[in-house]
């Protein structure tokens, strides 16, 4: 499927996991998670990864609340979508 990842995964990686990270030939980022005896490894094309980063950029400007059960916000990107700048 065009357009579309090739997997679908639950992550959850603690703050103290180890992460790698190179370019391919064609440059799109290799992202290695975890020891490399029992990593996971991800393929992203460069300008997906720039979404991700801003997505991240945005959400760890949160301010993390007292209340545990305080709603916090979600933020969805798509290709060639356009949000205000911040």
């Amino acid at each position: 499927m065009a357009g579309e990842p090739h997997a679908a995964v639950w992550l959850d990686i603690p703050g103290s996991c180890q992460l790698r990270a190179t370019f391919t030939g064609d440059m799109d980022v290799h992202v290695m998670i975890g020891q490399p005896t029992d990593e996971l490894n991800i393929l992203i094309a460069r300008p997906a990864l720039a979404r991700l980063v801003e997505i991240a950029i945005e959400l760890l400007a949160v301010p993390v609340p007292d209340n545990p059960e305080t709603e916090l916000p979600g933020l969805t990107d798509a290709p060639g979508q356009h949000r205000p700048p911040r």
